[in-house]
């Protein structure tokens, strides 16, 4: 059995800069092989991807779960909010320069 399907809507995230609320459009597309176990996973095409049924019954809102937490972006961020550098950080410079020179050559 094959779950095909597109979830799609508007969700609102915190941008992960200033934390104000901002829209996301969500658009996820699914094409899932059904499988009953890992062998029966092993056996498919290596472009099917396996969704792992052990009880016998499809979970459907789990799986819309798993498919809307994979479809966000982990740092989420306004336009405005991505071209902030941090203070004193210059374009192109790691992070961690400031530690490393706290350090010294240890």
């Amino acid at each position: 059995m094959r779950l095909r399907g597109t979830i799609a809507g508007e969700v609102t995230l915190a941008c992960g800069r200033c934390l104000e609320r901002m829209p996301f459009t969500l658009r996820s597309t699914l094409d899932l092989v059904v499988v009953a176990g890992d062998e029966e996973a092993r056996r498919l095409d290596a472009a099917d991807e396996p969704l792992l049924v052990e009880d016998g019954q499809l979970h459907l809102p789990e799986v819309i779960e798993d498919e809307v937490l994979l479809a966000v972006p982990l740092a989420l961020r306004h336009e405005r909010c991505a071209e902030i550098r941090d203070a004193g950080q210059e374009k192109g410079s790691s992070p961690f320069a400031g530690l490393k020179r706290l350090l010294g050559d240890h």
